[in-house]
């Protein structure tokens, strides 16, 4: 029976200060990046490309917190019935 291991981590970061409209726009353009108030979340995908980004824009990051670093392996019918 095959097997699948699914990564779904992404980084939630607390930022100083909110954010102004420009601003979240240029983050969102990056696939998966959410901005909500002073809580951005990222995925592990997209991690390089938001450091880049967060760097030009001078935002200062309070907290990383990494979610959901690893899922457990699953077999195919488990994920079906999901």
């Amino acid at each position: 029976m095959a097997y699948f291991k699914a990564k779904y981590t992404y980084v939630k970061i607390t930022i100083g200060r909110c954010l102004n409209e420009p601003e979240v726009e240029t983050l969102e353009v990056i696939p998966g990046v959410k901005v909500k108030g002073r809580t951005i979340t990222v995925p592990h995908h997209a991690t390089t490309q938001f450091a880049i980004l967060v760097s030009a824009l001078n935002i200062d990051m309070i907290n990383a917190e990494l979610v959901n670093p690893q899922n457990e392996s699953k077999t195919f019918e488990q994920w079906k019935n999901i």
